[in-house]
């Protein structure tokens, strides 16, 4: 996964809805990943709380079509790793409708 989706994902999971809703994606990305030795970034969920105000109300729509796109994956297995690899790119290029305002403060990346 690039890293700016992940990472947006996941640190925008802890604050209210969205902060939660990454948190919980965060884990069940990792997860859902494993049997692939797919990695997630570390979620903050402190620095998202923290950032969300940075973040425009178009922001917050974006990531939560994000986080709803990434609950949507499978589990991972060898047999669809490529597949799976791809679905989850898809994802995260709905992180591209995000402010570089709002990446920042939320990610710190």
């Amino acid at each position: 996964m690039k890293p700016i989706g992940i990472a947006l994902a996941l640190v925008l999971a802890g604050c209210g809805d969205v902060c939660d809703h990454a948190q919980s994606t965060s884990a069940d990305v990792q997860q859902k990943g494993g049997p692939c030795n797919d990695t997630v970034n570390t979620f903050n969920h402190d620095k998202c709380e923290k950032g969300l105000s940075s973040c425009t109300s178009n922001d917050l729509q974006v990531l939560n079509n994000l986080l709803n796109c990434l609950d949507n994956l499978s589990t991972c297995s060898p047999a669809t790793k490529n597949g799976w690899e791809g679905m989850k790119s898809d994802c995260d290029n709905l992180a591209g409708g995000v402010t570089l305002n709002c990446l920042l403060a939320v990610t710190g990346t």
